[in-house]
């Protein structure tokens, strides 16, 4: 096993060669014979995760020889041993990076094996990193799956791993983006309330200031999980809109970024509390200077997504700051619409 994960490393061509001359049966059979060695359950699990990598016909062989199989067994066998979960997570992810791979993977356990490995080595950055990358793997576009994780616990361990690595810039992007995945299940949304994710999105979004992938994956999560009434308002209680504004200030050269987040802090209006704190006028200055330079054609993303934020906000107000009106026009408008209501 330890040779084939050596050889593995090299060219595609190599790999292709592996699986052509019965490299792969004899991965599986090396693993399948000496269950108790955690060092041929880890070297195995890394030729694993190398093979299927690179080429879409080695994770079919894999996967037709019960290599899968073998490493959740691999990694259910040797749930202690670090290296082996390291190493067996990442095989699970590059097995499902593949689509037709995900629903064998699901079957031979590999939800379960994730977790587990998640769970009781939550300090371990790799194994947190990895993991999350397999669950989002399994569980996308796929509800019935990410309730299944849900059930096996995969929402708290992800939620556990990233609250142990809140420096780690690294580690709460996979797992935001995880749990965006697994909330696809509506019954996963208010789990990742009461396990703590929202506390946890919000803080790293601003510990993480300059990440922008903690802040897309931030957001992907957070559009989930405003679905849900009861996070919708513990989202604002935590802070979530002015969150947001600065998220949208620090990347305001992003489209994309800048789209999403109006998006979201439409759906946050259907607080009262958000809708009076995002029409303060510090706020909507620094809203209008963000989408300012992406207004300029009016079939953009960042206009249908801004002229939505208008509507929610159903403000005068909004309206002309988001369009770029001097201050003093807004202001004479609000004095000429407070006088023709008297």
């Amino acid at each position: 096993a330890r040779a084939l994960c050596n050889v593995a490393f090299e060219s595609a061509a190599v790999h292709l060669q592996v699986a052509t001359e019965g490299g792969i049966a004899a991965l599986v059979a090396a693993m399948r014979a000496h269950p108790a060695s955690p060092r041929v359950q880890a070297e195995g699990c890394g030729a694993v995760c190398n093979l299927a990598a690179s080429n879409d016909g080695n994770w079919r062989a894999i996967a037709q020889l019960g290599g899968a199989a073998a490493v959740v067994a691999g990694m259910l066998a040797h749930a202690a041993q670090e290296d082996v979960q390291v190493k067996g997570c990442a095989a699970v992810c590059s097995l499902t990076s593949a689509k037709e791979a995900r629903a064998t993977m699901v079957l031979d356990g590999a939800v379960g094996a994730v977790v587990k490995a998640m769970l009781m080595h939550a300090d371990v950055e790799e194994v947190q990193c990895k993991g999350s990358t397999a669950l989002f793997n399994l569980a996308e576009h796929d509800p019935e799956v990410a309730a299944r994780v849900g059930r096996q616990g995969g929402v708290a361990a992800i939620v556990k791993g990233a609250a142990q690595h809140e420096a780690r810039a690294r580690v709460q992007s996979k797992a935001f983006r995880a749990l965006a995945a697994l909330s696809l299940a509506r019954e996963n949304q208010p789990h990742c309330a009461r396990q703590g994710a929202l506390e946890g999105v919000v803080t790293a979004m601003r510990r993480h200031a300059n990440e922008p992938e903690v802040h897309q994956s931030a957001c992907l999560l957070l559009t989930s999980l405003c679905k849900d009434g009861a996070n919708l308002d513990r989202l604002v209680f935590l802070g979530a809109p002015q969150a947001l504004v600065e998220s949208m200030a620090e990347f305001s050269g992003s489209s994309g970024h800048v789209t999403d987040v109006c998006h979201l802090l439409s759906l946050l209006c259907l607080s009262e509390d958000a809708r009076a704190l995002l029409l303060q006028p510090a706020t909507l200055r620094s809203l209008a200077a963000s989408v300012s330079a992406h207004m300029q054609s009016p079939e953009s993303s960042v206009a249908a997504a801004v002229h939505r934020l208008e509507r929610a906000l159903s403000s005068l107000e909004a309206r002309m700051a988001l369009k770029g009106e001097a201050p003093d026009t807004v202001d004479a408008l609000r004095r000429s619409r407070q006088k023709g209501n008297r």
